[in-house]
C-alpha cells in the first residue's frame, strides 16, 4: 500500500489582531478608563483562552509524532501567552484604584521608580531649571459627606475629584522624549497625589494653584441628589538634579503626607475655635436665639 502523507495542521501563532484591540469609545473619565481597560484584558483573555482550547483539541487528533511535537509546541506557546495577558491584568489591577480608576499606592510607588531612574539619566543640560512638584491632595469635609450621604456618595464624590485634578496634568504625551507623563494615584482614604515633573517651579506652582480653585468647592450629584464637599492642596517641590534615587521622590511624599497632616490638624483647630468663639458671641447677644 503506498505511504499515506502526513495531515499538516496549521499551528501558527494567535491572530495579531488581537494585540491592537481598540475601544469603540473614549473613556471620558478616569474610572471609564480603568474599567475600559479591564473590559480589553477580558476580551484578550476569552480569545487566548478559545485559541489555546482549538490548538489542543487539535493536537489531539495527531497521531504522527513530529506532527505532534509541533502542535504541543504551538499550544505550549500560545498558553504562555495567555499567562502573559493574565499576569498584566492582575498587575493592573492590584496598581490601580477600583474606586476613582488612579493608580493606587502601589502604583505610584512603580511610578517613582520608574521616574527616578529617567531622572538620574537625562542630560544636565536637559535637566537643567526643571523640578519635580507633589501636590497632595487632602478632601475636606469628607466625613461630614459620608455621614450625611453614604459611603457610595463619598466613593462617587473621590471619583469627581480625582477627575477634576486629572484634568489639570498631562497624562497623555510626555512634556519630553524618554521622560514618564504625569502621575495620579489615590494616597490613602481621601488622600490624592499628584506627581508633575519637567516644568520650572513658577509652572508647577500656577499648575497647583488653578487645580486648588478647581477642587475647593466640588459640588456633584450623589447617589441621593446633590452633594458637596472639597479639598486641600499642599506642595512640595525638588530640582531634577537633586533626585539621585527613587528613595528621593519617596521622601518628597511622605514629606508632603506629614505637612499636609500637620495643616489639616491646625485647620481643624482653627475651625474648632471659630466654633467657640461664634458660641460665645451668641451668649454674649441678648437678641440671639438658642432654638
Amino acid at each position: 500500500m503506498p505511504e499515506q502523507p502526513v495531515q499538516r495542521h496549521d499551528f501558527g501563532p494567535l491572530p495579531r489582531t488581537v494585540e491592537f484591540l481598540e475601544p469603540d469609545s473614549q473613556p471620558t473619565n478616569l474610572l471609564a478608563e480603568y474599567h475600559q481597560h479591564l473590559g480589553l484584558f477580558r476580551v484578550q483573555l476569552e480569545f487566548h483562552d478559545a485559541h489555546v482550547g482549538a490548538l489542543a483539541e487539535a493536537a489531539g487528533a495527531v497521531t504522527d509524532p513530529q506532527e505532534r511535537g509541533r502542535a504541543d509546541n504551538a499550544t505550549l506557546l500560545a498558553d504562555n501567552s495567555r499567562r502573559k495577558v493574565y499576569s498584566e491584568a492582575l498587575y493592573f489591577q492590584g496598581t490601580h484604584d477600583k474606586v476613582t480608576g488612579a493608580l493606587n499606592r502601589t502604583g505610584l510607588d512603580d511610578y517613582l521608580i520608574v521616574v527616578a531612574s529617567e531622572i538620574v539619566t537625562m542630560p544636565p543640560q536637559q535637566s537643567e531649571n526643571l523640578e519635580v512638584g507633589i501636590l497632595f491632595v487632602d478632601a475636606d469635609r469628607f466625613k461630614q459627606l459620608n455621614d450625611t450621604h453614604g459611603h457610595r456618595t463619598g466613593d462617587m464624590g473621590l471619583a469627581e475629584l480625582t477627575d477634576r485634578l486629572d484634568a489639570g496634568i498631562v497624562r497623555g504625551q510626555p512634556r519630553q522624549p524618554g521622560v514618564s507623563k504625569d502621575a495620579i494615584a489615590r494616597y490613602g482614604g481621601d488622600e490624592i497625589v499628584l506627581v508633575i515633573h519637567g516644568l520650572n517651579h513658577e509652572d508647577i506652582a500656577e499648575i497647583a494653584a488653578k487645580l486648588q480653585q478647581d477642587v475647593q468647592s466640588i459640588v456633584f450629584e450623589g447617589e441621593h441628589g446633590p452633594a458637596e464637599f472639597g479639598a486641600s492642596i499642599g506642595l512640595l517641590h525638588k530640582p531634577l538634579g537633586e533626585i539621585r534615587s527613587a528613595d528621593d521622590l519617596f521622601e518628597l511624599v511622605s514629606l508632603a503626607d506629614k505637612q499636609m497632616y500637620e495643616a489639616k490638624l491646625v485647620r481643624k483647630a482653627q475651625e474648632k475655635t471659630k466654633r467657640m468663639q461664634d458660641m460665645i458671641d451668641r451668649q454674649d447677644d441678648p437678641g440671639a436665639s438658642f432654638s
